[in-house]
Parts: C-alpha cells; sequence; structure tokens
C-alpha cells in the first residue's frame, strides 16, 4: 500500500497489458493509472492525485 496526500493505492501487475496499474482508494471517483514499470508507478500515482486535487478545488469540492 503507498500514500501520498491522505490518499492510498495498491499496486496490481497485469501480464496480458504488461503495467503495474492501480486506482485511488477511499473515494467516490474511479480514478486509475498505469506505469510500464515499478518507478513510474509512484510518479503516476501522485500524478493522479494531484490531478483529482486541483479539479476537486476547480470545481469547489468542500470534501477536500
Amino acid at each position: 500500500m503507498q500514500e501520498y496526500k491522505g490518499y492510498k493505492t495498491q499496486m496490481h501487475y497485469d501480464p496480458d497489458d504488461k503495467v503495474f496499474f492501480g486506482k485511488i482508494e477511499g473515494i467516490q471517483s474511479s480514478i486509475t493509472f498505469h506505469s510500464e514499470d515499478q518507478e513510474g508507478f509512484e510518479k503516476e500515482f501522485h500524478v493522479a492525485v494531484d490531478h483529482f486535487l486541483e479539479v476537486a478545488r476547480a470545481n469547489d469540492l468542500s470534501f477536500l
């Protein structure tokens, strides 16, 4: 389990597509991301969380 800015994810691997993937846990939206390697997984998780927070703030969502 990885955590960033209070949000969590788990790393999964799809052997058919040969990618690591995850989703932001604990939110109503289904926000997923992927990477071709383990090193990039954490970076893509951070990008997904930052984008989620940016969109939420832009839409004045009070749950943040």
